[in-house]
């Protein structure tokens, strides 16, 4: 029994921490450094490193939103 409560609480509360795409996008806005991407939306949920530059990736209720990411450039691009 308790193994069931705390398996559905855990779905419950993943289910409240889906971020809306629309929503997210409001919250970065025109925003083009790192730092304040991530103080308006938080730390993305995967970071791929390939040389100098990075893939910001946060996930969605439409799909991931990522970034390319260079010294204090930050650039919207398709994941």
């Amino acid at each position: 029994m308790g193994l069931l409560f705390l398996s559905g609480l855990l779905l419950l509360l993943s289910a409240c921490e889906e971020v809306s795409q629309e929503e997210f996008l409001a919250k970065v806005g025109n925003r083009t450094s790192p730092d304040a991407i991530s103080e308006a939306v938080g730390k993305p949920d995967k970071i791929e490193q390939d040389g100098a530059m990075a893939l910001w990736r946060y996930s969605t209720d439409r799909g991931d939103v990522c970034y390319a990411v260079t010294g204090q450039i930050a650039l919207r691009m398709m994941c």
